[in-house]
């Protein structure tokens, strides 16, 4: 495990306190979420593009089982833009077809969950939304321009509730279009 990775999981652990017993969440509320992990794109070898993940989202809970969220998430390489495309191609080993490298997106989701215990959660989400790509041109990969793109997103996850209002979540979310996968590690508070 990488520090990064360390350093996310004792701040979440920190900021959500220990547990001595979960309570159940609180079934109709507005809650805010924030999540650290992985991005990965199809096809490209991982030792090409690896990227961090940052996402942030603000939702209704109905009934404890089913939720609706607003989220934007933000690709910390994509995020460094085209005035630095000459590290992006050198790290990225630009091929002959170019490359498309995700800087963000932008969607509604909804969440389905299926109480497992007291307080762990399977969860399921199905989402669409707006990913803003970079594009890299051949062969030395000389930024070319930003595509938007609609992107469909399907993803599955645990949720383990802390309290009534806390609770941490481990999540995969796939987006079809620009084929990119994320992990995340996530805490949310219900209001």
């Amino acid at each position: 495990m990488s520090m990064h990775h360390a350093a996310c999981l004792a701040a979440l652990g920190l900021l959500c306190g220990p547990a001595a017993h979960a309570e159940a969440p609180k079934p109709d509320s507005v809650h805010i979420g924030l999540a650290v992990g992985h991005a990965h794109v199809a096809g490209v070898p991982s030792s090409l593009y690896d990227d961090t993940v940052v996402n942030l989202s603000v939702g209704y809970t109905f009934s404890g089982a089913f939720a609706v969220e607003v989220f934007g998430q933000g690709f910390l390489t994509g995020a460094l833009g085209s005035s630095l495309s000459s590290v992006i191609t050198s790290a990225f080993n630009i091929p002959a077809n170019g490359s498309e490298v995700p800087d963000e997106h932008r969607g509604i989701a909804a969440v389905g969950g299926l109480q497992l215990s007291e307080s762990l959660r399977l969860l399921g989400r199905v989402g669409v939304g707006r990913t803003r790509v970079l594009v890299y041109a051949p062969p030395n990969g000389a930024y070319l321009r930003t595509d938007n793109r609609t992107d469909p997103s399907f993803g599955a996850g645990l949720a383990w509730d802390t309290s009534a209002r806390w609770s941490l979540s481990l999540n995969a979310t796939r987006y079809t279009k620009t084929k990119v996968t994320t992990t995340t590690l996530g805490a949310q508070f219900r209001f």
